[in-house]
């Protein structure tokens, strides 16, 4: 699984849909409904439910389900059954 944008810091809430961000560029490189999340070193991911408008939220479509917090993040998309990297 190779991430494809993990730039900046995120701030996931523990039961809610929107991730904030600082740092990040996931919007210029193109992420969108689909794609998939993780909290650094944490084993679930989500699924972003709609394009970003910008650089500061997600929204997912399920709710955050671990400890709130700020930290690093992976964004992944999946190509054929298989996670791979989108971006160079």
């Amino acid at each position: 699984m190779s991430d494809i944008i993990n730039t900046g810091t995120a701030t996931f809430t523990n039961g809610s849909t929107t991730v904030s961000f600082t740092g990040a560029d996931f919007f210029s490189k193109g992420a969108t409904s689909g794609h998939k999340i993780k909290r650094n070193d944490e084993p679930n991911m989500y699924t972003i439910a709609q394009p970003p408008t910008d650089n500061t939220s997600l929204i997912l479509q399920e709710s955050y389900a671990g400890v709130t917090g700020s930290d690093s993040f992976q964004i992944y998309t999946d190509i054929d059954g298989q996670f791979g990297i989108v971006f160079p």
